[in-house]
């Protein structure tokens, strides 16, 4: 199986021990220790945003609310939440257990591709019920693979059997552009030396 996303087998020593036959020919000891931290930093800054867990991204979420749909509603009533909450997706709750999700995909193609009128067609008959779901302590790179491989954009997150919130492709971009922006700024700061 072929991953999107590899960690570095490399242990902190073992990748010191790699650079430095590299680094100290062509520096003093000062500008190689400066070059050590610098590339250690790079480093950490490539694969930072992977050791964070699922839990993390939803306690980022500026909203983290459940949208949710009954299987007995139409497909009009989701659209009409959808719209005015701008997603893309709705979890489907039968007396409080999640028995599915709704996506535009799910409309498309089961709804508008097969000539259904959305006032007229119940949830339960487009939904996708064969759920995939990830638990709370799971990392972001598991959701990304997990999502990729499955070619869905959206995960909703149990821990144990209790729903505890969704996350879509979106937070997971969100959370890495502001993982990597937080890292980028301490290194600015590193080097114009505000933080001593």
């Amino acid at each position: 199986m072929e991953r999107v996303w590899q960690s570095d087998p490399l242990t902190h020593s073992a990748k010191k021990s790699a650079l430095i036959p590299y680094i100290r020919p062509i520096c003093g000891p000062f500008i190689f220790a400066i070059a050590l931290k610098f590339t250690y930093f790079f480093h950490s800054l490539h694969n930072c945003s992977l050791t964070m867990n699922i839990r993390q991204i939803l306690q980022r979420k500026s909203i983290n609310t459940i949208y949710s749909v009954a299987p007995g509603e139409t497909v009009y009533e989701a659209l009409q939440l959808m719209a005015a909450k701008n997603i893309g997706a709705v979890l489907v709750l039968d007396g409080g257990d999640l028995v599915g999700i709704f996506s535009e995909r799910d409309y498309a193609r089961k709804g508008i591709l097969q000539g259904r009128a959305s006032k007229d067609t119940l949830i339960r008959d487009v939904m996708t019920s064969s759920l995939i779901t990830i638990a709370p302590e799971q990392l972001l790179e598991s959701a990304m693979l997990t999502m990729s491989e499955k070619h869905i954009r959206h995960l909703p997150v149990l821990e144990g059997e209790r729903l505890i919130g969704i996350i879509s492709i979106n937070d997971v971009v969100n959370a890495i552009i502001h993982d990597q922006k937080a890292r980028i700024s301490s290194l600015e700061s590193y080097i114009s030396g505000s933080s001593y």
